[in-house]
């Protein structure tokens, strides 16, 4: 075979590789919410594992997780993250090391938020006067009450 043959061959191998890769990663478009695949999964960690310096990646916790920093952080995420992350994701501002390390331990207890700690998010989650009425009326609404109606505007006269 002839060495330039070899070189297509090749180089048409690898075209194939890398659109399939690219087929199995684009296949249902990229969204934060859809689950990820194998390869998506390991080529993240590995992203994150060369991303993140090594003495960072052994940096232990000062903190002890304890109720109160949770809730803390817990009242923290509600208020600035949020808005991002949505209120109950796996996984803004931070106010300094400690308000950080103790985000770091809430991240890792929100898969396991109790609903007691789900309503105190939502309660302190940024939400205006209009949001917070709307929600009770759709809640309202769904529970079996009749929606208020709108005042009804002038009715005019026929001429």
């Amino acid at each position: 075979m002839k060495r330039s043959t070899l070189v297509l061959v090749v180089a048409l191998a690898l075209v194939g590789v890398v659109a399939a890769i690219a087929a199995s990663l684009l296949h249902d478009g990229l969204s934060a919410r859809s689950t990820p695949n194998k390869l998506e999964i390991t080529i993240a960690r590995n992203a994150r594992h060369l991303a993140i310096p090594s003495a960072a990646r052994q940096a232990q916790n000062p903190l002890l997780a304890s109720p109160e920093d949770l809730r803390d952080a817990r009242l923290h995420f509600a208020d600035h993250c949020t808005i991002c992350h949505a209120a109950f994701s796996n996984g803004g501002e931070h106010g300094g090391t400690s308000d950080s390390w103790k985000l770091v331990h809430f991240i890792r207890h929100l898969p396991h938020l109790t609903a007691a700690e789900r309503i105190e998010m939502e309660r302190y989650n940024p939400k205006g006067p209009d949001d917070r009425a709307e929600e009770q009326q759709e809640n309202e609404f769904l529970n079996g009450a009749t929606p208020q109606r709108k005042p009804e505007s002038k009715k005019h006269s026929q001429e």
